[in-house]
């Protein structure tokens, strides 16, 4: 039996897969601690896993919430620097706050989410065995494939590798506050500093929930493990949904998650590509707290907060139903209950 920390955004699609992972440690008969901000205790206790306060100073207790509904609201350089800005934050709170808890618990293992390089840091610092976790898109740079945060298709050329370069690097440039701070306490550390593009590490695995065949086509080094989705129907908390409104046509859902949830013309935009297919559109919101439900062409169902799993595996919507496929990639979000682990 091990004693193993799994540190994790406080993001539903982040915190989603990870306590799944968690849980199925656990059920192999480790200890399992999960090291994350106050208003996950809840949820994390919930799945039946040890909870952790960090980033208490950065985070009092729902002010993370709060800065997750303005960031809803925002779009394009506002949305990424107010995203940044959270980063340095929750980072800046894991590298103060991991150390000593994790000399403390006397962990044999640290999981340390891809987003959350505070985390890995600390784990690498305390010399503690530590795996980068995936829990969303594998989203480190590559200049063989289109930047994550943009829409741009695949392709193979030496053109759009050159595009893919300097999109990287426009990238990196707006993240620069971020991975500056990181490298700063690295340094402190003796630690080697990270590349500002984002790369795979050499010194840590890492385990992927993303399926091999929902990426791009890539060579990945010998330390990248693809897995499979991580996540269980029974992991999920209950959610009211109204199954008396699905009709038995295929099935379309589409979630911007908990991160991008407040823009009403995204939600627009894919009522009306729905519109005349012959397909059932259902709609999540992203917020189970949101009571401003717009009406929406071709009426779909719409709802503030949708397990997805369920409704993708449930018999009641036909033989044909089938989820909202995003392109790896392209389409990133993040993410409601449900998103990223959980597209069918």
């Amino acid at each position: 039996m091990s004693r193993i920390g799994i540190c994790v955004p406080a993001v539903p699609g982040h915190l989603n897969p990870a306590t799944t992972l968690g849980r199925e440690l656990a059920r192999r008969g480790h200890e399992v601690k999960v090291f994350c901000l106050a208003e996950c205790r809840e949820r994390i206790e919930a799945a039946g896993l040890e909870f952790e306060e960090i980033g208490a100073k950065e985070f009092p207790p729902g002010s993370h919430q709060e800065a997750l509904i303005r960031l809803g609201k925002l779009r394009g350089m506002a949305a990424l620097q107010f995203t940044v800005k959270l980063l340095v934050l929750g980072a800046e709170g894991m590298m103060r706050d991991l150390p000593p808890l994790l000399r403390d618990q006397r962990c044999d293992l640290l999981l340390a989410d891809q987003v959350s390089p505070g985390a890995f840091t600390a784990g690498e610092h305390v010399g503690l065995p530590t795996v980068v976790v995936c829990n969303a898109l594998a989203m480190h740079f590559d200049p063989t494939l289109p930047n994550f945060s943009t829409t741009s298709p695949y392709n193979p050329s030496l053109l759009a590798r050159t595009r893919n370069r300097a999109v990287n690097a426009i990238v990196a440039f707006l993240l620069r506050e971020f991975f500056t701070n990181v490298n700063a306490q690295r340094r402190q550390w003796s630690l080697v500093p990270m590349p500002r593009k984002g790369s795979i590490l050499s010194q840590f695995p890492y385990l992927s929930q993303q399926p091999e065949w929902f990426d791009f086509p890539r060579r990945m080094p010998s330390n990248f493990h693809y897995t499979a989705p991580w996540h269980r129907v029974s992991d999920r908390p209950d959610t009211s949904f109204p199954w008396d409104r699905l009709d038995g046509k295929p099935l379309v859902y589409a979630s911007m998650g908990t991160l991008q949830n407040r823009v009403e013309e995204t939600f627009r935009c894919f009522a009306e590509a729905c519109d005349g297919l012959g397909v059932q559109l259902v709609i999540s919101m992203g917020n189970k707290n949101r009571s401003d439900i717009p009406k929406l062409p071709g009426n779909p169902v719409v709802v503030p907060f949708a397990a997805a799993i369920a409704i993708a595996e449930t018999r009641r919507v036909g033989d044909h139903a089938r989820g909202f496929e995003h392109r790896a990639g392209n389409l990133g979000c993040g993410c409601a209950d449900g998103c990223h682990s959980d597209h069918q």
